[in-house]
């Protein structure tokens, strides 16, 4: 009884932080030249570190949903974006790497990576947006604005972990 209370409690705060990290997210003044940071993406990866490949996937599938459902003109891509990059964390983390600010900062920028170069890709170059220029123009500085947040959601996501970690 006392493992499922302490399961919904630390849960339910991963869901307060991913709420305050979503409301940061859409109404940031932090925008550069049409670019805007993406601090759901630090805050999933964080928590993939530290939770696994199943509270990792799940967390982050809820972080992409929360994304798509804000961005005008997506349908669930960062969903299942997130969903797997998190579940490819959890897994890498639990097997080949330390639990550490180092692993959570590398995880995060290839995921941001990813994120850019997929949805370039599939949103922007092949239906004729734009030409290649444009991800260089707006995927470097778009990184380095989401791990500005990654401090914040690493200290957050160990924060919770250690102080309510929950046995299976």
């Amino acid at each position: 009884m006392l493992q499922g209370r302490q399961n919904l409690v630390k849960w339910g705060l991963y869901g307060l932080f991913l709420c305050v990290f979503c409301i940061l997210q859409i109404s940031l003044p932090l925008r550069a030249a049409g670019v805007h940071a993406i601090p759901l993406l630090p805050m999933a990866i964080s928590a993939a570190v530290f939770e696994g490949p199943r509270g990792g996937a799940v967390y982050g599938f809820i972080a992409g949903l929360l994304y798509d459902a804000f961005t005008p003109g997506i349908d669930v891509f960062f969903s299942v974006y997130l969903l797997l990059v998190c579940f490819t964390v959890g897994i890498a983390v639990r097997r080949w790497f330390r639990i550490s600010f180092v692993t959570a900062l590398v995880w995060s920028s290839l995921a941001h990576v990813g994120a850019c170069l997929l949805y370039f890709l599939f949103f922007i170059l092949i239906p004729g947006r734009a030409g290649p220029m444009a991800l260089v123009q707006v995927a470097f500085p778009e990184l380095l604005l989401t791990i500005v947040y990654l401090p914040l959601a690493y200290i957050i996501s160990k924060g919770i972990h250690k102080r309510i970690e929950v046995k299976y």
